[in-house]
């Protein structure tokens, strides 16, 4: 994700919305870091549920967290309507 951010057309690509797990403080982290240094006004973070974490179990995961990720990303996305998303993982898309 770096390399890629790193490529980008500032002026095509604006504004930039981040969406990272809400446990994974360390995405969004250095991919704050890399925005501030540029003194990009033009982002955005979000965060989003994780749908299962290490060791929780199948039941919760159908039952209360896959209903609150999905809720979740489909109110992101629709609050932002992006033209281009670029997901970095599969499984955390799904």
């Amino acid at each position: 994700m770096k390399k890629l951010r790193s490529t980008l057309d500032e002026d095509i690509y604006s504004p930039r919305i981040y969406v990272a797990a809400h446990s994974d403080v360390f995405s969004v982290g250095w991919m704050s870091a890399i925005e501030e240094s540029k003194e990009n006004e033009d982002v955005v973070f979000e965060t989003v549920y994780r749908v299962r974490e290490v060791g929780q179990s199948w039941v919760t995961t159908i039952f209360l967290s896959l209903p609150i990720s999905l809720i979740q990303s489909v109110y992101v996305y629709l609050k932002h309507r992006p033209h281009v998303v670029r997901i970095t993982e599969l499984m955390n898309c799904l």
